[in-house]
């Protein structure tokens, strides 16, 4: 523990802050247009506020809306924070790629030949990536839990009612120990036998 004075001048140097908060979801387009933020802080603001929540035609509107505020930051804080923007839209709206470009190409008053690039090059190739992993690991997962049921059928015919960790278990195995367990069942006497390792 200091001691007073010390404290007191300490006191004296520590920095008063206020805190404010902002409800996004209860703030209007006018109210997160604010003197003394930086255009890319209200862009970011907007974006993060209504895009999630608007159709395509809207998303498009809305960039109409803040030109003022995307030239700006286009000016401010260069390409990169356009596409920062612009990949957002994308990320969580159903926005057509191209009408992006186009809109953002009449805005800023110049082709956006790096946003489409880039959207073909990389977001266009991982959506469409991404919708083949989704589809081969949903196709494992159903083909995991078909077989774990398959396996707590034969379980339950050879051995009787399961204890809940069992089926547990079961279910939660890899495609490996569902193997293993599938070759044990045959030859086991006793349900540990079959997951004995």
């Amino acid at each position: 523990m200091l001691p007073a004075a010390e404290a007191e001048a300490f006191a004296a140097l520590q920095p008063q802050l206020s805190f404010v908060v902002d409800d996004l979801a209860a703030g209007e387009e006018s109210t997160l247009h604010r003197a003394g933020l930086l255009p890319a802080a209200q862009l970011a603001l907007l974006c993060l506020r209504f895009l999630r929540d608007f159709a395509s035609d809207d998303v498009l509107a809305a960039l109409q809306r803040w030109a003022e505020l995307l030239r700006a930051v286009d000016h401010e804080d260069g390409p990169d924070a356009v596409d920062a923007v612009c990949w957002y839209a994308l990320a969580v709206t159903e926005v057509a790629p191209e009408a992006l470009v186009d809109v953002v190409s009449r805005i800023l008053h110049r082709p956006e030949d790096t946003i489409m690039s880039t959207l073909e090059r990389t977001y266009l190739k991982g959506k469409a990536e991404g919708k083949a992993e989704g589809k081969a690991e949903g196709k494992a997962e159903g083909k995991a839990e078909g077989r774990a049921e398959t396996i707590l059928r034969m379980l339950h015919r050879r051995f009787g009612e399961l204890p809940a960790d069992v089926t547990l278990r079961v279910r939660a195995g890899s495609l490996a120990d569902l193997d293993r367990w599938t070759d044990r069942i045959l030859d086991a006497e006793t349900l540990a036998d079959v997951f004995a390792d």
